[in-house]
């Protein structure tokens, strides 16, 4: 029986995602295939060439608690002019996420990871998920986290691709059609909990990015629950914690940890998508004091029931 761990996108909420590995993996719960999108490709990437043993995943968390903003999205005031003028395809050159890419992930090749890998990208002028499972792990990665306007496109074969998201696909369905008889879903989450909408056009651009994968990924859940044995991890909420914002790693990893530990160990994870994912927001007096209150009773469900919203719950949201 083949069990998938399905990473999604969130930028720098992919940290939470590592929380909930080293929740699964004290409790025995190791992928056989994993899938990846956007940021989530970095840690299906990692998992696959390293494996899912503490000291792998320990390494993941230092990967995840020293990356900066500057590593990913460095401050390149002339390239951003030439964006503006119509001389160049992205705000960012892809050079530093690329020697990023490269000083973690090396010259790895698809066929030569420990545990079967493939990533999830977009061709830029078609929409169509393409699926990448063979070659360079970080020529795939530069493209499922290529934000259109943020990063350029990369040309693979005869095909622009970009960041994975842009498909509007969870992964689940891959997931399926590759023969997983158990999947895991691993949501970055969303910012849920933001008092004001983002100030920087990559947080922007991230945070919407993150809204496109969560509305897509409870579609899937509910398409494909009796598919096969489908597990959904609770998404941290309330989160005041930006996409962008990349010095909160440690935080997102141990409260994803603790989490994703509660709820497996008190079987939520047997919870349908419905009950887990939703989309809404907090009123802006929500005070850090009250989501550290909310957090602590049990993010997810649980703690959106308790914890105040923008909106009166509609069917279909967690209750």
């Amino acid at each position: 029986m083949v069990t998938a761990f399905v990473f999604s996108g969130g930028g720098s909420l992919g940290a939470v995602q590592v929380g909930a590995l080293r929740a699964l993996t004290q409790r025995g719960i190791t992928p056989d295939l994993l899938v990846g999108t956007s940021a989530g490709s970095l840690n299906a990437a990692f998992v696959a060439i390293h494996g899912t043993r503490e000291p792998a995943l320990l390494e993941l968390e230092r990967l995840w608690t020293g990356l900066h903003r500057r590593d990913v999205f460095p401050l390149q005031p002339a390239r951003g002019l030439m964006a503006v003028l119509g001389r160049s395809p992205s705000v960012f050159s892809p050079a530093p996420l690329a020697r990023f890419l490269r000083a973690q992930l090396g010259e790895a090749t698809f066929d030569g990871t420990a545990i079967d890998l493939h990533v999830v990208t977009a061709d830029v002028l078609s929409g169509e998920t393409v699926l990448i499972s063979d070659g360079s792990v970080a020529e795939a990665l530069l493209a499922s986290c290529a934000i259109p306007g943020v990063h350029p496109p990369v040309l693979r074969g005869t095909r622009w691709l970009c960041d994975g998201a842009v498909a509007n696909d969870s992964g689940i369905s891959q997931a399926i059609a590759l023969g997983a008889h158990h999947v895991y879903l691993i949501p970055g989450g969303t910012s849920c909990a933001l008092a004001r909408p983002e100030t920087h056009p990559v947080g922007a651009a991230l945070h919407a990015l993150t809204l496109l994968l969560h509305q897509r990924a409870l579609l899937e859940t509910q398409l494909f629950s009796t598919a096969t044995d489908l597990h959904v991890l609770p998404p941290l909420c309330p989160l005041h914690v930006s996409s962008a914002d990349f010095s909160r790693a440690e935080y997102l990893i141990e409260r994803s940890a603790a989490a994703t530990g509660r709820w497996l160990d008190e079987g939520m994870d047997q919870l349908p998508g419905s009950r887990v994912l939703s989309l809404h927001t907090h009123p802006e007096a929500i005070s850090p004091e009250e989501i550290s209150a909310c957090a602590s009773r049990a993010d997810g469900p649980t703690a959106r029931s308790g914890c105040p919203r923008s909106r009166t719950p509609r069917a279909g949201d967690a209750r």
